[in-house]
């Protein structure tokens, strides 16, 4: 099998040699051509040829210059306006005039194009249309007149001026390149609804999110590349139309292609400004909150349209900027809890539990859910958040900066749960030597995505794959009324973990830790402060 691996690679090495050499080849031969055809079009406008081909373009000019004077002058001597003036005015100071006066007037013109009417000023006023009054002239004014504004009125009334596109502000990735990548737009347009069950949400504020800045590192690129193909990416309907149009206006400030930009956030919170002919569960003015799996397009932008089935009641009590850093945390803690770690009100009590990272965004709001459920919680945190993770209720908090933590966990008794909720510090294998026997460990950072780490050759059999898999689940995209899992395996935050969640906020048994607050024109601070060492809970971009 390696010695396959190794002739494969071979070839490709090759190939990509062969494709190397045939560009640079194509670039010269396409200069050279195109300095030749450069010289030749010199040489013909300098040339003899098209010295002549000017001339004749000066002498057609002059002749059409002089056709265009002798029908002027044919066109004054065939209407002749001063003398048709003056007999309009005849016409308006007599009471009642024959139409000898129209014989009178249109004799020569007619003379002119018709010589067979030159006789027409001497047939009888009875040969012609009858009499003309001032009064026929008058009514024949207002007919026009009344017409006319008819005409215009039945226009206006059918005439439907397209809307304005409105513009709005929000925090995208314009390219998988890292915190680079990172930009605040000011002229995004803004989202309508196309679909009677969804609802126009005016972000009030919106929270950073771990996931947030893997994705401007390409976490799940090919999964929202394939999806964003099927026009699925995004539970707003119409965002395809909006990022190809985003497109355009930030083509200056990135290397791009019609996948970006990337609107970032995963939850939020907003009022709804708009809503569908088949929501019934929702009003205009509403304070609402929801969420984003990571291959969506995010929530942090001043206007998002969502279905109806995603959205849930902001809890009462609790402000835009709190409420905004739950909905997306809270449903990786509560399905950690719930569903991973099979923990509840009952079964919860009396358990040992670590959570390793207490001061993460999750890890705030797992500690609080062991608290309230009966088990003794100890977590692992920085000296900073110590008095956090003392209020929210750990019993023990080991304090990451003094010393080794492996060695400070081996010193003390075991645990039933262990919640690992910091990437990277320390490994899955490394916790279950915590464990008591039977005990688990249940990972809430980002796992890796494989169509990632796909080559360009299983890439079509993934893109086959997806199609199946879209079509299969074309009817059971709705997310699941107690979890909210996707087709893809990943969560979506659904109303129902959302309501359970607001029910504690309301009730004060759980309390939503935010650090800082920024302005969207201080996104990329805002990424830098939740990424390090020294956040605690949720960062959040104010948008109001």
């Amino acid at each position: 099998m390696d010695e396959v691996l190794f002739h494969i690679s071979q070839h490709l090495e090759a190939l990509q040699v062969y494709l190397n050499s045939s560009i640079q080849h194509g670039r010269l031969m396409l200069q050279t051509s195109s300095d030749h055809t450069r010289a030749f079009f010199t040489e013909v406008w300098s040339g003899q040829r098209a010295a002549n081909l000017r001339e004749g373009a000066e002498l057609l000019y002059l002749w059409l210059a002089e056709r265009a004077g002798e029908v002027k002058r044919l066109a004054e001597e065939l209407i002749q306006p001063r003398r048709f003036l003056r007999q309009i005015q005849h016409l308006l100071e007599n009471d009642r005039t024959q139409t000898t006066w129209l014989t009178t007037l249109w004799t020569p013109v007619l003379g002119n194009v018709f010589p067979q009417t030159d006789n027409l000023a001497h047939n009888s006023p009875d040969s012609c249309v009858g009499e003309f009054s001032r009064t026929g002239l008058y009514f024949g004014g207002l007919g026009f007149l009344f017409g006319g504004l008819f005409g215009v009125m039945l226009g206006l009334s059918w005439y439907r001026p397209p809307p304005p596109t409105q513009r709005m502000r929000a925090v995208v990735c314009m390219g998988y390149y890292g915190p680079d990548s990172l930009a605040t737009v000011d002229d995004l347009p803004v989202p309508t609804i196309s679909s009677p069950d969804q609802i126009l949400v005016q972000v009030k504020a919106a929270s950073v999110d771990t996931v947030d800045s893997k994705i401007c590192c390409g976490y799940g690129r090919v999964l929202r590349k394939q999806l964003y193909a099927h026009s699925y990416v995004s539970v707003d309907e119409n965002v395809t139309e909006i990022v190809k149009q985003a497109c355009v206006v930030c083509s200056k400030n990135a290397r791009h292609n019609f996948n970006f930009p990337v609107i970032l956030g995963r939850d939020c919170s907003g009022i709804i400004i708009e809503i569908g002919q088949k929501v019934k569960n929702f009003e205009v003015g509403d304070e609402v909150w929801f969420g984003a799996p990571f291959w969506s397009s995010g929530t942090m932008c001043e206007c998002v349209v969502v279905k109806e089935n995603v959205v849930a009641k902001k809890p009462r009590g609790v402000g835009f900027e709190v409420a905004a850093s739950l909905p997306y945390t809270g449903t990786v803690a509560w399905n950690a809890m719930v569903r991973q770690a099979g923990l509840n009100a009952a079964s919860t009590a009396g358990k040992r539990i670590l959570v390793h990272g207490g001061s993460s965004p999750v890890g705030c709001i797992l500690i609080q859910l062991a608290t309230l459920w009966g088990g003794s919680v100890a977590t692992t945190c920085s000296s900073r958040a110590t008095p956090v993770a003392q209020a929210l209720g750990a019993e023990e908090v080991i304090v990451t900066g003094r010393g080794n933590v492996e060695k400070q966990l081996e010193v003390r008794e075991s645990f039933d749960m262990i919640f690992n909720t910091v990437e990277g510090s320390l490994s899955h294998e490394a916790c279950l030597r915590f464990c008591r026997p039977g005990g688990h460990v249940v990972t809430t950072f980002p796992s890796h995505v494989a169509s990632d780490s796909y080559s360009f050759l299983l890439r079509p059999t993934y893109n086959l794959w997806l199609r199946i898999k879209v079509t299969a689940h074309s009817s059971q995209l709705t997310p699941d009324l107690l979890l909210g899992l996707s087709p893809w395996g990943d969560l979506v935050p659904s109303p129902a973990t959302l309501d359970q969640l607001a029910a504690l906020v309301e009730d004060g048994s759980l309390q939503p830790v935010v650090d800082k607050i920024f302005s969207p024109q201080d996104a990329e601070l805002a990424f830098q402060h939740a990424g390090s060492d020294e956040a605690i809970g949720k960062t959040v971009i104010r948008f109001r």
